[in-house]
This record gives structure tokens, sequence and C-alpha cells, in this order.
């Protein structure tokens, strides 16, 4: 499943918005939508976030442009609460989104989908991602795999 441009640009600005209203320290450039740009950046106290695409259809290269500019901090719950944000409309029927979560717990049922989804992602979506990014970080490890099995099966089950 391929998400319309629209519906893409409307997801990350949504996410933005609602965590931003939760984090307002934390704060975003202005996203762009224009043919396939979109571009963000999201400065947290300790990284910075590059969301970025010119070319090709948004999803697979959003993940591929998410950079960490510094080490990645589990213990700031930042990054978790972003992403709740982030995939809430995806999510609904996994369970994750809950406000009670801390987020080591929200790492645990990411990384229990991951081993029930693994089957199902395709080779090249893996090769074409995880090598160049994960670089040992299990949380966003299990985030990457959740959108790519969205995005090769068309729904998160």
């Amino acid at each position: 499943m391929k998400f319309p441009q629209d519906e893409v640009t409307s997801l990350i600005i949504n996410a933005t918005h609602c965590y931003s209203s939760q984090f307002p320290h934390v704060y975003f450039d202005t996203v762009r939508s224009m043919n396939q740009l979109v571009h963000c950046t999201i400065n947290f106290p300790t990284r910075r976030f590059e969301i970025s695409d010119t070319r090709q259809p948004i999803i697979l290269p959003f993940l591929q442009s998410l950079t960490l500019s510094t080490g990645w901090d589990v213990d700031t719950g930042y990054d978790a609460a972003f992403f709740r944000c982030l995939y809430a409309p995806l999510l609904k029927d996994l369970h994750l989104i809950n406000e009670s979560q801390n987020h080591m717990e929200f790492v645990k049922q990411l990384a229990e989908f991951r081993a029930r989804s693994a089957a199902s992602l395709s080779s090249l979506h893996l090769s074409s991602f995880f090598g160049a990014t994960i670089s040992g970080k299990d949380n966003m490890f299990c985030i990457t795999s959740l959108w790519l099995h969205v995005m090769h099966n068309g729904r998160a089950t």
C-alpha cells in the first residue's frame, strides 16, 4: 500500500502538532508539501531528526532519511511520545497507543510486534533500510519494522 502524498503529509503535520502540545520545548521546522517534496526537521534537546523526500513515494524514503545527529537517549521519553502521535492512525488495532505506557513498555511492545511480523517483511525493504540506519538501536529497528509492515501489507495487523 502506498499512501497518497497529501495523506502522509497530513499524518506528519498532525503528529508534530500533537507532539508539540505535549512537549513545547521540542520544536519543529515547517513541513512543506509541493509535488513529491516533504521536509521536516524535528529538534529534540539532544538530537535532530531530518525527514525529507523529493522524488519517490514517501513512506520508505521517510524512514531512510530519518537520521539521528546524536546518541539515542532512551530515558527521555520524547521519542516514544512523538512516535505514538505519528503512528496513532495506523496502530489502533495494535493497542500500542496508551498514554499510561512508559517509554520502555512502548519499545517492548514494538519489539513483540516486530517478532510477529518479521516473516511478512520483504527482504528488499529490509536490505534497503536496516543496514544503513539502525546502528544497533533496537527501538528504531522495531519502529522501522512496523512502518515497512504497514507499507508492505497495507495495514498494521
